[in-house]
């Protein structure tokens, strides 16, 4: 699923059994074309990843910069969600616009980032279920005040 300035939803509810972590994943995809000299994406894109619990209570985050080609991955275990009362998690993602406000050359909607989500068995690594989508997920960027 393709990341646009703002917030997206990753994934819809999962569950964790015993023994099971989720693993969030983001890519910053290059772009096929050299971008315009006035079509700028900032350097880096920013992206900061939430797990939240089916309460909409964060349970873990973290911020990843970006450059062309670059991943970044973050990992819930189980026990994580221990303070909620069932297994249940799901994922979000944010792309910031880190551009000066003063360079009309930058823009934030040409960060290209991919994001999936996967349940993993963790002694093991096996992947049991992966979420992700070719959808472009856009989400319009807040007009000026």
């Amino acid at each position: 699923m393709a990341l646009a300035v703002g917030s997206v939803l990753l994934s819809t509810l999962l569950a964790l059994g015993i023994g099971q972590g989720a693993r969030l994943n983001v890519l910053y995809v290059p772009p096929s074309q050299p971008p315009s000299p006035t079509d700028v994406p900032p350097s880096p894109c920013v992206v900061d990843v939430q797990f939240l619990d089916a309460e909409s209570n964060q349970v873990a985050s973290q911020e990843f910069d970006l450059q062309p080609g670059q991943s970044g991955t973050m990992t819930l275990s189980r026990s994580a969600l221990a303070a909620a009362s069932h297994n249940l998690f799901y994922a979000q993602g944010d792309v910031q616009n880190t551009c000066d406000p003063t360079d009309t050359n930058c823009d934030p909607t040409q960060c290209s980032i991919e994001a999936s989500v996967e349940v993993v068995d963790l002694l093991t690594g096996v992947t049991t279920v992966l979420v992700s989508s070719p959808v472009r997920a856009v989400v319009a960027p807040a007009l000026p005040q």
